[in-house]
């Protein structure tokens, strides 16, 4: 859970006078987990308590179908599209796909289809209500996918390349771009400030990210150093920066480091 005493985005936001709403899918960004923090509507379906509850009991679906999703964001958005509007939309076909087992029944293609279909969804419905050219959208995700490597498919456990490297997408309207594509590393941590620095919004004091606007204008060209912190048997922490990743496990002290490109 995120505590409290750290500011969000959507706390920002709130403060400047936006909107702002959240449509959630998982167990994991549930009412009450502290992701609300500065969500004025926060729309999880209303049944993950009820699933926290009887997940001993009872065979519980991983989250919401992404229509179901999508239509809690359309719906808010007929209200709000004349204000400035901050939404955060999580999708779950992905993670309904995966199990924490390793094992996984159903087509991963099919999964990645769906999440495909709610996003143009959501573009439909930003078209619809006329806020396309004006709407800064961000896409990442929140982990990879083994998909066999490592003799591992559907498991979550380690920093390996398939985990902690993630899609991110950035349309930024109205901005002239020196480049499709960004070769550099970046982090999550980023996305905040990104959208802050879009919006033309002080950022958070608290926060080591950084937006990502220069590279997309040719200003930023350098990687980020990035931290990263896992599981698999024992606590792993580690770093990737200039083609390098460390990884050590707290339990036994077992440490590794390796060439991103050889290895």
């Amino acid at each position: 859970a995120l505590q409290r005493g750290f500011r969000t985005l959507a706390e920002v936001l709130d403060r400047e006078g936006y909107a702002t709403g959240a449509f959630t899918a998982t167990a994991a960004a549930r009412h009450g987990a502290g992701l609300d923090q500065g969500f004025r509507v926060y729309d999880d379906g209303g049944v993950f308590q009820r699933i926290f509850v009887l997940r001993d009991l009872l065979s519980t679906p991983e989250g919401r179908a992404g229509d179901a999703v999508v239509a809690g964001f359309d719906g808010w958005l007929s209200a709000h599209h004349a204000l400035p509007f901050f939404a955060w939309i999580e999708l779950s076909e992905l993670a309904e796909w995966e199990r924490e087992d390793g094992v996984s029944t159903g087509s991963y293609a099919a999964a990645v289809e769906a999440v495909d279909a709610s996003y143009a969804k959501i573009r439909e419905a930003l078209d619809r209500h006329g806020v396309s050219e004006r709407t800064l959208v961000l896409i990442h995700g929140s982990h990879g996918q083994m998909l066999g490597e490592h003799d591992r498919l559907a498991s979550r456990k380690g920093l390996w390349e398939e985990l902690v490297r993630v899609p991110l997408v950035v349309d930024a309207p109205g901005r002239k771009l020196s480049t499709d594509r960004v070769d550099a590393q970046v982090r999550l941590m980023d996305v905040a400030p990104t959208a802050l620095d879009f919006l033309g919004i002080d950022g958070f004091e608290q926060s080591e990210g950084v937006s990502l606007l220069g590279y997309a204008t040719g200003a930023r060209k350098a990687s980020m150093w990035c931290a990263l912190v896992g599981h698999d048997e024992g606590v792993l922490l580690g770093m990737r920066a200039n083609g390098v990743k460390y990884t050590r496990r707290l339990a036994d002290d077992r440490r590794q480091l390796f060439d991103i490109e050889a290895d």
